[in-house]
This record gives C-alpha cells, structure tokens and sequence, in this order.
C-alpha cells in the first residue's frame, strides 16, 4: 500500500532537502494520491476515544 501511495515521490513532484546531518535528501512534505485523512474514522489522539 505504501508503494502505490508514494509511487510519483522520485517524479520531481516535491521538493527534497538535505536531512538532519546532511547524508541524504528527504522530501519536504509527503503528498500522497490518496486522501487518507478522509476516510479515517479516528478522532482525536488518546486511546479508547
């Protein structure tokens, strides 16, 4: 799943910038084709809520 939902990452899509120590790049944000946050039936961050 994860595959198919970053699978345009390397398509010069995002911006990349150098990670904390400067070894590679990362990319600045992380889009994704899917809108997962959408169809989540989560609400709020404590367990059991």
């Amino acid at each position: 799943i994860c595959a198919e939902l970053f699978r345009d990452i390397d398509s010069d899509t995002v911006d990349f910038v150098d990670n904390y120590d400067n070894s590679m790049k990362e990319p600045a944000l992380l889009p994704t084709t899917f809108p997962n946050i959408l169809v989540s039936a989560n609400q709020g961050i404590a367990v059991g809520m």
